[in-house]
């Protein structure tokens, strides 16, 4: 799973939110989830201020990528507290 814009994480979030109380209801995990939630905010922060200025900052795109790293992360952990199970 992965995002491109903001507007993707509703989908991606209520994916992870599912197999995380699944796999284990582990605070830990929400708290990843909620933290990759707070950096998708920030993106839809700077989205607005692409569509105002129609420039991408580098930024932006280092930022999604750092949420789409984190959310493989939490994929990941997500499975190994599925096979633990």
């Amino acid at each position: 799973m992965e995002i491109r814009t903001s507007m993707d994480w509703a989908d991606v979030s209520r994916e992870l939110g599912k197999i995380g109380r699944r796999a284990s209801p582990d605070p830990k995990l929400t708290k990843l989830l909620h933290n990759i939630g707070e950096m998708v905010r920030k993106a839809s922060n700077m989205e607005i201020e692409i569509r105002r200025r129609r420039v991408i900052p580098i930024a932006y795109t280092e930022l999604i990528a750092k949420i789409n790293e984190e959310i493989r992360n939490l994929e990941m952990l997500l499975l190994m507290a599925t096979l633990a199970k």
